[in-house]
């Protein structure tokens, strides 16, 4: 094998500006390439420490990686252009078994191999340092001097990187530290700001764990709660598990990951309103909703995170350099969307549903009204009434300081057109109420009624202290002759003179005939024929049993009111 003695770049210079300088104008996506190179050296740490004091500001970027020879930074690092994923693990590797077991557990992030140009883009000076087999090898790439390689004449250019440590003995252990240094920025550093930034563009394990300094200090481990930092989780739909679109196996198969919405809108300066696609754990897609419209406000509450790591399988190339979208234009690419379309339209339609049921929620603990069963107990004419003024109030709960006044309208709703509207609404006597009710609720109106007559019969016993029952009891009491009780002798005219007689027969009688029929026509079928042949031949309706059981707190009133005869 020849021996290397040297370092040397090849390129275009135009590709330096184009892909390096003005590729990204901000820190946290070029820091990102850095840590998508630890990620691809199997490293399970990264340690990154953001320096700016008066003389200077630059960055480091460190890993306990694999390292690289000095003759991978030739081949490889130095190599633009290059694909790392068609290349064989270094047999030198073949001894560590856990390094072993990493690589075949990860799928490596670079592709391209353009995201080393991107550290040009804020920095002038590129400072590495790699360990890897017992050796030291540390070297310096200067922009300038790049550039003023370029020779009009020659398609590429050459670039000898200043060599600072060749094959250095070290005991210490592998990995790699990047130095970007004359650092264009004006500005301090902010170590949680970058820590946010970064928990957006990976997804994290505890495999591989990236922690932030600033000076030296203060450490902050990127996570990826970071991503959701504010936004409160209300509803959750893991996919595909809990998404019910009829769509090919294939998708269903090869994207993976977690839906949710918050209980308020998402900021927009979150930058996690809508959905971003990953593929092997970075970014490929920023947040959108994979919709023509979205003019709903439910876009304004979804968030979350889908992997789709089978387009880095694809022949063609459909992920673009900067790794902020997609290439949809793309054939392979129409199916996911279709996918991803249909399963925002089934999040949008489960989350309005789920959302309803929470708003009900609320209000019952704040009001302790189950509006499912209060509005069960209605006739469909009432609730279609009250409907619209019950989802304006279950609207209003989705703001704590308006819960309490949806919470008062609605009592007041609820005491006005109570539970079983119908049967208060006919003003039943209490004493009715005691003995009807729970038939009422049953829908059992039939039986209402007789034990209604019941126990009109049983408060007639009491007043006029008879031991009669039934039919002897009523022509007794309500006696044409010789009458036990009066329901007109304690009226009298305005005048005040007293009632004709003529008025006071008709009373008096059509009272007595009022009870003989209620009773004769409600209570006395039951004496010798089954209820249930009565209903479903059509005998009686429900409808003539709540006409009935409306007269009873007529006869009530009639009762309670009624005088003593004294003959």
């Amino acid at each position: 094998m020849t021996i290397q003695n040297s370092l040397e770049m090849t390129f275009m210079p135009s590709t330096i500006q184009a892909l390096g300088a003005n590729l990204y104008a901000t820190v946290p996506p070029i820091i990102a390439e850095l840590v998508a190179n630890s990620y691809d050296a199997m490293a399970t740490e990264v340690l990154i420490d953001l320096i700016d004091n008066e003389k200077s500001k630059k960055i480091t970027v460190a890993d306990n990686g694999m390292g690289m020879t000095f003759e991978d930074i030739n081949t490889k690092f130095l190599r633009i252009g290059r694909n790392r994923r068609h290349e064989v693990t270094p047999e030198y590797l073949d001894t560590d078994l856990s390094l072993r077991e990493r690589i075949s557990r990860r799928k490596v992030i670079g592709k391209k191999g353009l995201g080393k140009l991107s550290f040009f883009g804020i920095a002038k000076e590129i400072t590495v340092s790699t360990k890897c087999k017992g050796l030291l090898n540390e070297f310096t790439l200067k922009l300038d001097d790049i550039l003023r390689e370029d020779n009009e004449n020659e398609v590429t250019s050459n670039y000898k990187p200043k060599i600072i440590s060749q094959n250095v003995a070290t005991v210490e252990q592998a990995g790699t530290k990047i130095t970007l240094g004359d650092i264009k920025r004006v500005s301090d550093f902010d170590s949680k700001k970058l820590a946010n930034s970064l928990s957006k563009i990976f997804i994290f394990d505890s495999d591989f764990v990236v922690r932030i300094a600033h000076n030296g200090q203060d450490l902050v481990e990127v996570t990826n709660e970071m991503k959701y930092s504010g936004v409160d989780k209300e509803f959750i739909w893991n996919i595909p598990d809990d998404i019910l679109v009829e769509d090919n196996d294939d998708m269903k198969k090869r994207v993976s990951g977690e839906v949710f919405t918050a209980f308020k809108p998402i900021p927009k300066g979150n930058q996690m309103s809508g959905i971003t696609l990953f593929s092997r754990t970075k970014l490929v897609n920023e947040p959108e909703y994979f919709t023509e419209s979205t003019s709903s406000h439910f876009f304004t509450y979804v968030t979350g995170i889908l992997s789709i790591d089978y387009i880095d399988e694809l022949e063609e190339e459909v992920i673009n350099t900067n790794r902020q979208q997609l290439n949809w234009h793309d054939p392979e690419l129409e199916k996911l969307r279709n996918y991803l379309q249909n399963v925002m339209k089934y999040i949008e339609k489960d989350w309005r549903n789920k959302r309803k049921e929470a708003q009900k929620t609320a209000l019952k603990k704040k009001t302790e009204i189950d509006i499912d069963h209060w509005t069960g107990t209605m006739k469909d004419e009432v609730r279609d009434i009250i409907s619209p003024l019950i989802t304006s109030f279950e609207k209003l709960s989705d703001f704590p300081e308006k819960i309490d006044d949806a919470s008062t309208d609605l009592k007041i709703l609820h005491k006005l057109i109570p539970e079983y509207p119908d049967y208060h609404w006919r003003h039943l006597h209490e004493k009715l109420k005691d003995v009807t009710y729970d038939y009422y609720k049953e829908g059992n109106y039939f039986t209402d009624v007789c034990e209604g007559v019941k126990k009109y019969l049983n408060e007639l016993q009491r007043k006029s202290i008879s031991e009669l029952s039934d039919r002897a009891l009523i022509e007794n009491i309500w006696s044409l002759q010789t009458p036990k009780l009066s329901v007109v002798d304690k009226y009298v005219r305005e005048n005040p003179d007293i009632f004709s007689s003529d008025t006071i027969i008709n009373i008096t009688q059509g009272h007595r005939m009022l009870v003989v029929s209620i009773w004769q026509a409600f209570r006395c079928p039951l004496s010798h024929q089954m209820f249930q042949d009565l209903s479903k031949s059509g005998l009686y309706t429900d409808g003539d049993c709540l006409y009935a059981l409306g007269i009873l707190p007529h006869l009530f009133r009639r009762l309670d009111n009624s005088e003593l005869v004294n003959f």
